[in-house]
């Protein structure tokens, strides 16, 4: 790149040694005269951003500079991983929730930590083992082994005991006004409103695990372990009879729905770092992608107009894949050792958890 340099320019027309450009006037001072090479150096010089980034030229695309810019900034963000110090550090996290101020996540070992920053972490014991924990309508509900379900409104606080069942809740979730709470053999269970008193019984998957479960654009989805089936849908409201739309022979580990770049999506994932995409509703056949790595995926997170996993199967195959696409999946840098099975977008950063009390956050988004 150069400052336009021949002899109609402005001498220091931005500043000292900063040449520029000049209308010129009338029969006195001629105007800046545009040069080839000056033009081909400014072409390159963007060109080569957009391209550098995965993107290929579209001509009349007018937003392909900034999606590229925004892509390298990502880029920083999901390259820069800083091991945190948890609350108690031989603890298995196993979940993970927001409400935008407090984060918390849950343990297998019974307690829960929670964060304003996603630096500091506070635990809070309940004693049974739990697997999933989510926000909504002002509630916190935790769920876990034996039918486990706890409640709050404070999650720094006391928390209220109201077990369902005696099967293991593996996932809960709130969406369109509903709570809905799943797990092994298909159980599944639902609430209007709230988490208080006893929730209604409607098992599902054909006795299939059910290990996660999320709401969005209208529908309600499961991911489950693969015997006959490995994915149910449902419309609406969690009532009645699930759909279901079984995508490949893979059990499915996760499912979230977002944005990747403007569009609404889903995405599961699951063993042998499966992974499946669909866009805007989940009936009819998912498209199959190529993930970044063979491992078994146990999370998923939506933010930003892009997706981030986390997965683990051994050691050398534990970590964060991105896509900004929903097509490529890209490895993150990570230095854990352990197996990575959470991960929320809070605080402004990428917050991943795992066993042994493994937390890992990312850059702060638009900190670099």
């Amino acid at each position: 790149m150069h400052r336009i340099d021949n002899s109609t320019r402005l001498i220091d027309g931005n500043g000292a040694g900063k040449d520029g450009f000049t209308e010129g006037n009338p029969g006195t001072v001629a105007a800046t005269r545009v040069t080839d090479d000056w033009l081909n150096d400014s072409q390159e010089e963007v060109c080569n951003v957009i391209e550098r980034t995965g993107l290929t030229l579209v001509k009349g695309d007018q937003d392909q500079l900034s999606e590229s810019l925004s892509r390298l900034f990502r880029d920083i963000t999901l390259s820069n991983w800083t091991k945190q110090t948890p609350a108690n550090a031989a603890h298995d996290f196993t979940g993970s929730a927001t409400n935008g101020n407090i984060t918390c996540l849950v343990t297998f070992n019974g307690d829960i930590e929670y964060t304003y920053d996603g630096l500091n972490w506070t635990s809070v014991t309940l004693g049974s083992n739990l697997f999933s924990i989510a926000y909504g309508n002002g509630y916190w509900v935790a769920v876990g082994n034996a039918g486990a379900l706890y409640y709050t409104t404070d999650p720094t606080g006391a928390w209220t005991s109201n077990t369902q069942g005696s099967g293991q809740l593996l996932t809960v979730a709130y969406g369109n006004g509903y709570w809905v709470a799943a797990g092994s053999l298909g159980i599944l269970y639902y609430r209007a409103t709230n988490p208080v008193g006893t929730w209604t019984s409607n098992t599902q998957a054909g006795g299939n695990a059910i290990f996660a479960i999320a709401y969005g654009n209208g529908y309600w989805v499961a991911a489950c372990y693969y015997a006959t089936t490995n994915l149910f849908y449902k419309a609406t409201d969690p009532t009645g009879a699930w759909t279901s739309n079984t995508q490949g022979t893979q059990s499915l580990y996760a499912v979230a729905y977002g944005d990747i770049k403007g569009v609404g999506t889903w995405i599961v994932g699951g063993t042998l770092g499966t992974i499946y995409t669909k866009l805007s509703i989940p009936s009819g056949a998912w498209t199959f992608r190529v993930g970044a790595s063979s491992a078994t995926i146990h999370g998923l997170i939506m933010a930003n107009d892009f997706a981030v996993v986390v997965f683990n199967i051994s050691v050398s195959l534990k970590g964060i894949e991105t896509t900004y696409d929903g097509i490529t999946f890209t490895n993150r840098p990570n230095t854990t050792a352990e197996d990575l099975t959470a991960i929320i977008y809070a605080h402004n950063l990428f917050i991943a958890a795992g066993t042994n009390g493994e937390i890992h956050t990312s850059l702060r988004l638009g900190i670099y």
